[in-house]
């Protein structure tokens, strides 16, 4: 099992100027811009492993961009190793715009370049293997959280709002979303820049309503791909209200297994939200009429693609 101060030390030898480490369960810290803040969110308890995160304060203004990498590892043994441990993420901070009425969104770009890979923090990131996690065991998913409420102070908290919509960007280790089902052939999907998105409904553990979108491929890469089609279908589709505000986003790495440390390296992340007339997505499959289903996913309280397949 790997200690706090095996993961520690790793970071102190690799940390740079402008960065600092956070570690804990509840810790966090705010990049000096002030536009995004990080936060460990470990929720384990099974004393199955630790996690650090290395955070680049230092933001770039100019795109609105930051990095960070977390090391983490969360060697759990049964039905322990299917459930979250730590969710390393970031959250957006922008009050000029949010919260806002979902139907008031006309972009939501989102930028993004991670690797997942055995080991500490390496100096130059390379591409993620799927042979590489395998034979780490490793348990994982990286995805977005939009957070929703009609209450536009509930729609800030992650754990008050009624609604979430999570944007999937890749899945380790057979991780589904909730509400997944492999026998419905009329889910609906939305394609955008290549990559097919289907929609699945359930709730989590603290019985919010999940909405998913679960893309057919794994993507390590995105270049403001912008997501307000996703968030457009479901309103104009009556699953949520027009007039539901959008309040809390964040993005991160859902860690709940291997077998030795792990390191999720995030060279760059970037989100806006833009105000204005909504696009509208394209979709196909008919929807369903029946109330989301429970799947027990624990709540953690995340243009251009690059893409591999699931493994």
């Amino acid at each position: 099992m790997l200690s706090l101060s095996c993961i520690l030390l790793a970071f102190l030898a690799a940390s740079v100027s402008g960065s600092t480490q956070i570690c804990g369960e509840v810790s966090s810290t705010t990049t000096k811009s002030g536009r995004y803040t990080y936060l460990t969110e470990v929720v384990a308890t099974d004393n199955s492993g630790a996690q650090c995160i290395s955070v680049t304060i230092d933001d770039d203004t100019s795109q609105n961009t930051t990095s960070f990498a977390a090391t983490w590892e969360w060697n759990s043994s049964g039905d322990n190793k299917s459930i979250t441990h730590s969710f390393p993420n970031v959250n957006l901070n922008l009050p000029s715009v949010l919260p806002v009425r979902v139907d008031n969104i006309s972009l939501f770009p989102v930028t993004n370049q991670y690797a997942l890979y055995s080991g500490n923090k390496v100096s130059t990131v390379g591409s993620t293997s799927a042979k590489d996690l395998q034979d780490t065991d490793v348990v994982a998913a990286v995805y977005l959280n939009i957070f929703l409420d009609a209450d536009r102070d509930a729609a800030q908290n992650a754990t008050t709002a009624t609604h979430a919509v999570m944007v999937w960007q890749a899945s380790y280790g057979n991780i589904r979303p909730p509400g997944w089902d492999t026998t419905s052939t009329t889910q609906p999907t939305v394609t955008m820049a290549g990559i097919q998105y289907t929609l699945y409904a359930g709730q989590n553990t603290i019985n919010q309503t999940v909405y998913s979108w679960w893309p057919n491929q794994n993507i390590s890469s995105l270049t403001a791909l912008d997501v307000s089609p996703l968030l457009n279908y479901l309103w104009r589709k009556v699953y949520i209200p027009s007039d539901i505000y959008v309040g809390a986003v964040q993005w991160g790495n859902d860690a709940r297994h291997s077998n030795k440390n792990v390191t999720f390296d995030v060279s760059t992340f970037g989100v806006n939200i833009m105000k204005g007339t909504p696009v509208k997505a394209i979709g196909a499959g008919e929807k369903s009429r029946k109330a989301p289903t429970f799947s027990g996913l624990v709540l953690v309280v995340i243009g251009a693609v690059m893409m591999f397949d699931f493994q």
